[in-house]
């Protein structure tokens, strides 16, 4: 039909494991954003000691709250999700996910080569330090 844009497709996410959490309920307004404080205060637990350390400081990402090392971003908590966001090497992100240790970081169906999704049941640490050295902190 002349004058009408072709129906695009919606973005598909990567297939994600169920112990990733993303069966999260469907919530908006207040209920919402009580949800994503609960999923994120491991987040900012494992993360407290660091910013105490001077190591990371707060900051924001694409309007979200994050971590980051000086200029360079380090970690986020999963929006999705009760995981944590991480930026690594792409070799690295690639092997964490071949391994199924975590899965792609996929917004609006774009893969983001260097960042990776880690599950909850991950111990967070040895990929924080592993995002600090990556960052330069």
């Amino acid at each position: 039909m002349q004058g009408q844009a072709a129906a695009r497709e919606p973005a598909r996410r990567p297939e994600i494991p169920e112990e990733f959490g993303f069966d999260a309920p469907k919530l908006t307004g207040r209920r919402q954003e009580s949800w994503v404080e609960t999923m994120s205060d491991r987040f900012w637990d494992e993360v407290a000691p660091l910013q105490a350390a001077g190591r990371l400081e707060e900051g924001t990402m694409f309007g979200f709250r994050c971590v980051r090392a000086g200029k360079a971003f380090v970690a986020m908590p999963g929006h999705e999700s009760d995981g944590m966001v991480v930026k690594l090497p792409a070799q690295r992100v690639s092997a964490l996910i071949e391994s199924g240790r975590a899965v792609a970081v996929a917004p609006a169906g774009k893969v983001f080569r260097e960042w990776v999704e880690i599950a909850a049941t991950e111990d967070w640490a040895p990929y924080l330090e592993e995002a600090l050295e990556f960052a330069g902190g």
